[in-house]
């Protein structure tokens, strides 16, 4: 059996910063085809200056330009699929200047405002370790994806980047958030 390899590395900035920022790059399933359903991806917003609330999407339609890529799409909230991810906090991430932590703690499931709705997610806070995973009922654990999306604009703050058509994506077991100057993301293993 032919087992793909999962990249372990740097993603990048998690890019939301302000409140009512978004990022859309960490999919459930491999994106690629485009035009191939399921589509399952991960909304990550800034519902405040230090918390991130991560949101399971599915696309429930699609227009594509001649090639078949996605011209544009539709997505709509999948609350039933927040029982597939697991998002566990590690503690500060610059420990010293907070209380003391009790040590690994699963995030639980919550509802948040956002949009003018309330979504079930999960919060992410910043200046904490988090790592995020998921699991399906009865098989185990699963690979998330990454996909590269077009670079925001300067006045670009509420809106879905689209993935670049030929940009890169990779495999990865596991998504830890972090805080050094920005919120980041890194793809590591267990």
């Amino acid at each position: 059996m032919n087992v793909p390899q999962t990249y372990t590395g740097l993603l990048g900035s998690e890019g939301t910063r302000f409140p009512g920022q978004r990022t859309t790059d960490i999919h459930y399933f491999n994106y690629l085809p485009p035009g191939v359903d399921p589509k399952l991806r991960q909304r990550a917003t800034a519902i405040a200056q230090s918390i991130t609330f991560l949101i399971p999407q599915i696309r429930v339609a699609f227009h594509p330009d001649v090639d078949g890529w996605p011209l544009h799409e539709v997505w709509v909230d999948l609350p039933v699929w927040i029982w597939c991810l697991y998002v566990w906090n590690e503690g500060p991430s610059q420990p010293g200047w907070q209380p003391p932590w009790p040590g690994r703690i699963r995030e639980p499931a919550m509802f948040g405002w956002i949009g003018g709705q309330w979504r079930l997610g999960y919060c992410v806070r910043w200046f904490h370790e988090t790592v995020e995973y998921q699991s399906l009922p009865h098989r185990g654990p699963r690979l998330l994806w990454y996909h590269e999306h077009e670079r925001r604009g300067e006045d670009e703050h509420q809106v879905d980047l689209r993935i670049v058509k030929d940009g890169k994506h990779c495999q990865i077991e596991n998504l830890r958030f972090g805080t050094q100057l920005q919120v980041y993301r890194r793809a590591v293993e267990d």
